[in-house]
């Protein structure tokens, strides 16, 4: 982890709050530290929510953005996915975090937010597309993946 920033808030209830932070990762990380980081960030999570408060995190790995819980599974379950999703030939980028919605973030599949940036064009970009939809339905099922040119 080479930084973390912007903590913010959103109140989801009467006496209930998301508290989300970004986390800056070193790209150059391996896969097994990203693992372990993701796990480290979600037992933080896990520990600091409570009270009506739920903790979160969006880890910044460069060209991956993986949003982390205080669910260790679901978070790896994001990390597989960016991995999966950035390894698809003409992909430039991939976020698969989690949408806010009017009772706060969810692990649930219909409440992920998944995004891949590719600079392919026409058939090209049809296919990653499909591919990334694959890759969604086999990693998270129920989850959308929308792809989108940079």
């Amino acid at each position: 982890m080479t930084a973390v920033e912007r903590a913010r808030s959103e109140k989801t209830s009467f006496a209930g709050y998301d508290v989300t932070a970004l986390v800056r990762a070193d790209p150059a990380l391996g896969a097994d530290d990203r693992r372990a980081l993701v796990s480290a960030v979600s037992a933080a999570a896990a520990d600091a929510s409570g009270s009506g408060v739920r903790i979160w995190a969006d880890v910044d790995f460069g060209s991956q953005q993986v949003g982390v819980s205080d669910s260790e599974d679901a978070s790896q379950r994001r990390l597989r996915m960016a991995g999966q999703l950035d390894a698809i030939g003409g992909v430039v980028g991939v976020s698969c975090t989690f949408a806010a919605g009017a009772d706060g973030r969810s692990d649930e599949p219909a409440a992920q937010q998944v995004t891949v940036r590719s600079a392919g064009t026409g058939t090209g970009f049809a296919a990653v597309a499909a591919a990334a939809e694959q890759v969604g339905d086999d990693v998270f099922p129920g989850v959308q993946v929308r792809t989108v040119q940079p």
